[in-house]
């Protein structure tokens, strides 16, 4: 198992998915609490629901984005940043109307679940699919495991540290949390986006050919296709 985390990207993903995991469990947990003792008891309810709804919309949409530029990184840290960004406007700016808080627990969790799901899930599939590990499949699972099962610790323990706080630093605590997960993803984001600029720049100069992405899994048609007699 130690094995895993030799692989090339399986250490930022970790680090990522653990700190999304304990920040979205820790609002679902601890956001009703919050909102209700800033005086709006009766949307306590209502208001993280907004959460599920924007994990919902960001898992489609960064899911599409990923798919469409063939690089599935590249979209994930911008997000995250931005979740962070919006905690710290529920944090500074945000008063004892609950309108805004719709708004801004909406498009928080746009930034937290899109990201986690995908790192959850096919994620571990590009893992695999690595040179190091392409002969042995067998590795997902243990590659998901581990990416799972170091999100559950890391939740676990960030309850504990909840437990003991006030609740008004929760949003400092998860703004500390996203910020994390998206400085681990930094190197892989700017790693991918090199090489799909470079993918870019080769289909204009080859227009109608297919061109393999030097990252494995990944295949870019570059142009219409074309019909011999």
């Amino acid at each position: 198992m130690l094995q895993c985390f030799r692989i090339p990207r399986v250490i930022p993903y970790v680090i990522a998915y653990s700190c999304l995991k304990s920040s979205i469990y820790g609002l679902l947990f601890w956001l009703p609490k919050y909102i209700y003792e800033q005086g709006m008891a009766k949307d306590a309810g209502y208001i993280p629901s907004m959460m599920d709804c924007g994990t919902f919309f960001g898992g489609i949409f960064i899911g599409y984005l990923g798919d469409y530029m063939k690089k599935r990184s590249l979209s994930l840290a911008p997000f995250i940043f931005f979740s962070t960004a919006m905690m710290l406007v529920a944090l500074l700016f945000l008063s004892e109307h609950p309108l805004p808080y719709f708004f801004v627990i909406f498009f928080m969790g746009i930034g937290l679940g899109g990201p986690y799901n995908i790192i959850g899930t096919v994620i571990a599939i590009d893992l695999s699919e690595q040179e190091c590990v392409k002969n042995n499949k067998k590795i997902i699972s243990t590659i998901t495991a581990i990416i799972d099962s170091s999100g559950a610790l890391c939740t676990s323990l960030t309850q504990l540290l909840l437990a003991n706080i006030p609740s008004h630093w929760i949003f400092v605590v998860f703004a500390i949390y996203t910020f994390i997960a998206g400085a681990s993803l930094i190197p892989l984001t700017w790693e991918d986006f090199k090489l799909y600029r470079r993918s870019q720049k080769d289909a204009k100069a080859q227009p109608g050919s297919v061109l393999t992405d030097p990252t494995p899994g990944s295949v870019a048609y570059t142009g219409p296709a074309t019909s011999s007699a």
